[in-house]
């Protein structure tokens, strides 16, 4: 990257890749963008179906509000149903993409293509398990989302159970993100795999909640506009650049974990490839 040498540290690696490969950042987040367009469309679809009950519903009519209660119940188990396959689709497009990114900030010479389908062969057990948990995910705010929106929950009960879900669902997108960034290094089977990620997760929560949280940065801008109308502006912003630019983010952070608890002693061939 740099002519004076490898960079000092992962903050450094960050700053060359954005100055010296951003064209390849934003060829990974538009690349990725086609795996997870189908997500979109049916966070989308599943939203306008939910805008549709709620505009339509009379209010004054108790059986008809009981109704629209059945109906927004199951609208919303069915996109859970269809968005496991989409986030199967996704998760392939995640695995590529990440690694492509291990080639980038270890300086190996690769062929984007070639290099983004060996990042999925051999890891399809494990693409699959990362879908499971997205959807897991999902799902918990689905069910906490539609217990608070037909229950009347006292605050301080609220406020607990939306606590845990945030906790417990960082914690799983972590092991997620992590995951990619695993799988594209080290050759052990599923058990393993969902061990360590468990073990990564765990013991780095805080930082993975740092990254995580720099990772979305961008989702805040949609906050500031109507759901659907937000997915569509944080979706072209990601897939302009943010892709890439959060990928390079754990991937960097999930290396320098790997370093801190396996590396040093049993892959020391890769202990801080990449920096001095």
């Amino acid at each position: 990257m740099k002519e004076k040498g490898l960079p000092k540290n992962r903050v450094e690696v960050f700053l060359d890749v954005f100055q010296m490969n951003w064209r390849t950042l934003a060829y990974i987040s538009l690349f990725l963008s086609i795996f997870i367009l189908p997500t979109i469309l049916v966070l989308l679809f599943s939203e306008m179906a939910n805008i549709n009950i709620l505009t339509n519903l009379n209010k004054e009519n108790q059986e008809e509000i009981l109704k629209a209660i059945s109906e927004y119940y199951y609208q919303n188990i069915y996109s859970i149903i269809f968005l496991f396959p989409c986030f199967i689709i996704a998760s392939f497009g995640f695995a590529g993409s990440f690694n492509i990114m291990r080639k980038i900030v270890w300086m190996e010479q690769y062929e984007f293509f070639d290099c983004f389908k060996k990042g999925i062969k051999g890891n399809i057990s494990k693409i699959i398990f990362n879908a499971v948990l997205l959807t897991i995910i999902y799902s918990i705010g689905v069910f906490i989302y539609l217990y608070l929106l037909f229950n009347e929950v006292d605050p301080v009960i609220m406020g607990l159970i939306i606590g845990l879900a945030i906790i417990i669902s960082v914690f799983l997108l972590n092991m997620v993100f992590i995951g990619y960034a695993q799988m594209t290094i080290y050759n052990n089977n599923l058990i393993s795999f969902i061990k360590n990620n468990f073990i990564f997760s765990f013991i780095s929560y805080f930082k993975c909640l740092l990254i995580l949280v720099l990772s979305l940065i961008l989702v805040l801008i949609g906050l500031l506009f109507e759901y659907v109308v937000s997915i569509v502006i944080v979706f072209s912003f990601y897939a302009l650049m943010g892709f890439g630019y959060a990928i390079l983010l754990y991937t960097l952070n999930s290396h320098s974990i790997f370093d801190k608890i396996i590396n040093k002693e049993n892959y020391p061939s890769i202990y801080k490839k990449g920096i001095q």
